[in-house]
């Protein structure tokens, strides 16, 4: 009975947006291009000359909802650090997420991925949400699938300390 109980507690937390972190991943963020939400043209992988907190988000993922003002936050106290926060989201419906994004009054760029082309095809993303750390060779560095408070100290140093110390 013990054991039922943990793989359904196991299996809850994971589909309710908790996950592992997975650390390092040796290579880099494979070459995309995605249209803006809320604003007309493409952003391009080529434009990572900096360092970047990659974010993969839907509006009907509960977890993911509750961490955005977190990453506000940490894009307002990043911004002058050379770190971009950036969103991705998977809605199908871009009209879902540009909504979200101006109720939330969100100020970091983010992206639609409506097809999932980039999050699961090419980077396996199979929990939302799901986090990467990108240093400024635009290698991942790091890899967190589960809803965090990215503002908080503790998660802020952590980024410079990937970035800084896997800048290659």
């Amino acid at each position: 009975m013990q054991r039922r109980a943990l793989l359904a507690g196991l299996l809850l937390g994971t589909l309710a947006g908790c996950g592992r972190n997975t650390g390092f991943r040796a290579e880099p963020v494979p070459a995309f291009e995605l249209p803006h939400l809320g604003k007309a043209g493409m952003w391009s992988s080529r434009e990572f000359g900096r360092a970047a907190v990659l974010n993969f988000w839907a509006t009907w993922c509960g977890p993911c909802r509750q961490e955005m003002d977190s990453l506000e936050r940490l894009h307002l106290a990043l911004q002058d650090s050379g770190i971009a926060v950036i969103g991705i989201s998977v809605d199908r419906d871009a009209r879902n997420a540009e909504e979200f994004i101006l109720a939330r009054k969100l100020t970091f760029p983010n992206l639609h991925d409506p097809e999932s082309a980039l999050a699961a095809r090419a980077l396996q993303v199979r929990v939302l949400p799901t986090t990467f750390v990108i240093s400024n060779a635009g290698n991942i560095v790091e890899r967190v699938e589960r809803a965090e408070d990215w503002a908080a100290p503790r998660m802020r140093e952590r980024i410079l300390e990937l970035v800084q110390r896997r800048a290659s």
